[in-house]
Order: structure tokens, then C-alpha cells, then sequence
């Protein structure tokens, strides 16, 4: 039975944006770690989305043409989206500490350069624990029940978690009193304080945009695999669910190409990474955003010791 031209458009189109994300993703990464300010820890979490992304579209494209269609390909390829959830979990984590720890030099000293690496090893750790090990180690009907009913439910849950906690964080926000103006000698109004607030709620937004994006292409796939699971039968049966399944696939393949559009949109810094790298005859400015998150993380370390003061 010949497919309709609508799927079998969408089966070329899956590949495309999969390939255009690589592209993408392997900029941002060579941004990130190509420009020395936006390698500051501010940026930590950053770098670990856009990897994330990259290995699953990776793997994507590698499981779409495997003559056997191996599913770990397909295993490692869902490793990368949920690490990328589960990093837009921990910014949200990480920016509320930054906001409430007081003094903020409290917030430094927890988060140290290993601690950041420590927790993003732990983030890639945990998913191939839970999406490589089960291919390994269990039956195929297992595996079906866990990717069909125990994967989507926890996604949703993961999604709701994550939603409260960035309206938790922007609310926290809008009452913020500046921790910086707790110590002797810094002003209420210091630039650092403010610029802490401002590199807060830039990031927290776009990551806001970030987990909006990816609720809603990968949000249809999730509730198609609950009904699959309930209802097999639709699948074959009911055109409707079955073009509802198909489309819910190919849209969580673009949320990967989404992202760094995103960052490009939402972080001037990054753009600016981007032209210094890239496009040097654009650079006008001497002084970037970027710079200013570097030499503000020093700032607030060297706050936090004030021994560094009387030396």
C-alpha cells in the first residue's frame, strides 16, 4: 500500500531539520567553547543543551538509515532529549539557588566549575542508566511498557516539575533583593547587583522559551504513545490517530533545530560570540555582554572573600 504524499514528505523532512540541527548545534558548541567569556559557568548549562541536542539528532539520523533499525540508536538518540530536559530542569534549579543563597558568594563557592561538570556528567550518567541499560537487561514486552506508559508519564511529570519551578524562580525575581547589597561596603544599587538580576532573568527566559518549544513538540508524541499504549489497535484502524502519530514524530524532530534560534534570539552575548568568531569586520563593540558576565563572576568571588581585599 503506497503511502499518502503527506507522510511520505514528512519522512524526508525528519532527516532534513535532523541534519540542519547538527549544523546548528555544532556552532553553538564551537561558539561556546571557541569565545573565552561565554565559557564562564554562567553558560555551563548551555553548552550541555546544545550537546544534548546534537546527540539525538545524531543518532537519529543514524537509526533513520541503519539497514536493522537498532534500537540503541534509537535508545541513545532519546538519551540526548532527555538530558536536554533535564537540563533545563537544572538551570531552573540553578538560577533560584542564585537568587536566594545569601550571600551570593554562598551561591559561588556551591557551584564550582567541577561541581557544574559534575552535574552534567550526572545528568548523561543517569539517562543511559535508564534508556541503554533496559535494552540489555530486559525482555521486549517490558521494554514496550516502559518506552509506551513509565517514559511519557515521567516526561509530563518532569515538564510540570520544571514549569513550576521557573514560575518559582521568575517570582522570586520580581521580589529580589539584591544578596550583593548585604555586604559591607557594596550599595543596593551596585552594578553587580543588578547586573546578577539582569543575567538571571535573561537566561531564565530563554531557557522559559526553550522548555515552552519543547512541551509542545514532544507533548503530542508523549500523549500518542499513552493512547498507543491503551488503544494498539487505533494505530492501524483510526486514519485520524494514525496521521495524529506520524505528524507528533516529525514534530518533536524539529525541536532540536528550534533551540539554537532560540539562543540567537534571546542571548546577545551569544551573537556576539558568534561575530567575533565568525564574522570580525561586524564587531563594533569592545566591551560585550559576554565580557561583563565573565568579569562579574569574578567580582562576586572575590566578594565573597574579603581577606582578597585587605591583601
Amino acid at each position: 500500500m503506497m503511502e499518502s504524499p503527506y507522510f511520505t514528505a514528512l519522512s524526508y523532512l525528519g532527516p532534513v531539520c535532523k541534519g540542519i540541527s547538527i549544523t546548528e548545534n555544532l556552532l553553538v558548541l564551537v561558539v561556546l567553547a571557541g569565545t573565552k567569556p561565554l565559557r564562564a559557568r554562567f553558560y555551563g548549562f548551555v553548552f550541555n543543551l546544545a550537546l544534548a541536542d546534537l546527540v539525538f539528532s545524531v543518532f537519529s539520523v543514524a537509526f533513520h538509515y541503519s539497514p536493522n533499525r537498532l534500537t540503541i540508536l534509537l535508545e541513545l538518540s532519546r538519551t540526548g532529549y532527555v538530558v536536554s530536559i533535564l537540563t533545563i530542569l537544572a538551570v531552573a534549579v540553578n538560577r533560584y539557588l542564585a537568587l536566594s543563597l545569601v550571600p551570593a558568594g554562598r551561591y559561588d563557592a556551591l557551584l564550582t566549575p567541577a561541581r557544574l561538570i559534575g552535574v552534567c556528567l550526572s545528568l548523561w550518567c543517569g539517562t543511559l542508566l535508564v534508556y541503554v541499560l533496559p535494552v540489555f537487561v530486559t525482555s521486549d514486552e517490558t521494554r514496550s511498557v516502559i518506552k509506551s506508559l513509565a517514559r511519557p508519564l515521567g516526561m509530563i511529570i518532569i515538564w510540570g516539575i520544571t514549569a513550576v519551578l521557573y514560575c518559582l524562580a521568575f517570582r522570586k525575581i520580581k521580589r529580589y533583593a539584591p544578596p550583593l547589597s548585604q555586604s559591607q561596603g557594596i550599595s543596593p544599587k551596585s552594578e553587580q547587583a543588578e547586573t546578577r538580576v539582569k543575567q538571571t532573568r535573561r537566561l531564565l527566559v530563554a531557557f522559559a522559551f526553550v522548555l515552552a518549544t519543547s512541551f509542545v513538540c514532544w507533548i503530542p508524541f508523549s500523549i500518542g504513545r499513552l493512547v498507543r499504549h491503551f488503544h494498539p489497535q487505533l494505530y492501524s484502524q483510526n486514519a485520524s490517530f494514525h496521521a495524529f502519530y506520524r505528524t507528533s514524530t516529525f514534530l518533536y524532530s524539529i525541536n532540536p533545530m528550534i533551540n539554537p534560534m532560540v539562543y540567537w534570539w534571546r542571548l546577545g552575548e551569544f551573537r556576539e560570540g558568534f561575530y567575533a568568531l565568525f564574522c570580525r569586520c561586524c564587531v563594533k563593540t569592545e566591551h560585550t555582554e559576554a565580557e561583563d558576565t565573565l568579569e562579574m563572576e569574578q567580582t562576586v568571588a572575590e566578594s565573597a572573600d574579603p581577606t582578597q581585599k585587605d591583601e
